[in-house]
């Protein structure tokens, strides 16, 4: 019998136990990443909206505060979740996760 070879990553794809190609695995991840942070950061926003509305009545200015808060959280959120996936791309699993401890 001949030795068993490992799995070429050039003119075949690797799939991963789902069917998913090991690319498509780390797009779906990142945008999850992404909408995950975006989405927390627009419902945080909300959420000091309708605090700061509450406190100081709804004007301009607290609007304006609120939606440069939303796009703080945004950038935040998102440089985050791009310097985490691009730290750990191209690295399995196991070891990203052993390096954490």
């Amino acid at each position: 019998m001949p030795p068993a070879r490992a799995p070429r990553r050039a003119g075949r794809r690797i799939r991963t136990v789902t069917g998913l190609a090991i690319t498509q695995v780390g797009r779906l991840l990142a945008t999850e990443a992404v909408v995950t942070a975006v989405t927390g950061s627009v419902v945080g926003a909300a959420a000091g909206l309708g605090l700061a509305a509450s406190a100081f009545g709804l004007s301009g200015r607290v609007a304006a505060v609120a939606a440069a808060a939303a796009a703080g959280g945004i950038t935040v959120a998102v440089t985050a979740t791009i310097t985490v996936l691009a730290c750990t791309s191209g690295r399995p699993l196991a070891a990203v996760l052993a390096a954490d401890e």
